[in-house]
């Protein structure tokens, strides 16, 4: 990573992997990210995503002058500058666009108007060009690339949610992973989620 003058604060980049790096081009993607000065990785691996996503959670929490979390896994390639353009809206939770790996290649955006376990969006149904998509209250999506301001974090503590983590570690409900699960608890704690369809 590379340290870059900027006017934001410092956070953390939470890498989550299993016990084995999967993709080379991944690595090369984290090595050339230019991120605020200050700024720390949390690498967490093993076999629970959502463990590993708690951690970056705690390493946050523990350093005062951290003000952001950004979420990615070894399975994903983006743009150097993907972090400080996020950075750049303001936003509480901001996400780049993600699509699925497998055709049609759709976002990973969620609706769960569709019964009975939602459906991806076309993309054909997001605006079209650069802009700020406000995800619908029905909608959840994934968390690959997902930049999450200190003050969400903070509001989510375990302490303040009864002893409950941010990321539930066993699923449950209607969602259909652990990282939608946390996307439909931020919107409950009255957060909006954005997706900056500039950025892939």
């Amino acid at each position: 990573m590379q340290g870059i003058e900027t006017k934001h604060p410092p956070g953390v980049i939470c890498i989550v992997t299993g016990e084995l790096f999967r993709y080379s081009l991944a690595a090369q993607a984290i090595q050339n990210l230019r991120v605020p000065p200050g700024t720390i990785v949390s690498w967490q691996s093993g076999v629970l995503i959502a463990n590993g996503v708690n951690m970056g959670f705690r390493v946050l929490m523990e350093r005062p002058e951290l003000q952001w979390m950004w979420i990615m896994g070894d399975d994903h390639t983006f743009h150097p500058d993907v972090v400080l353009t996020l950075l750049g809206h303001e936003k509480d939770v901001i996400a780049p666009v993600c699509l699925a790996r497998l055709p049609p290649f759709d976002p990973v955006i969620v609706e769960h108007d569709h019964q009975p376990k939602g459906r991806l969006k076309y993309l054909e149904d997001l605006p079209i060009g650069p802009g700020i998509y406000k995800l619908r209250p029905e909608e959840t999506c994934g968390d690959a690339g997902l930049l999450i301001r200190r003050n969400v974090v903070e509001a989510l503590a375990p302490e303040k949610q009864g002893g409950e983590e941010w990321y539930a570690r066993k699923k449950s409900g209607a969602h259909s992973a652990e990282d939608q699960e946390f996307i439909a608890k931020v919107k409950d704690a009255g957060f909006d989620i954005h997706v900056d369809l500039g950025t892939m």
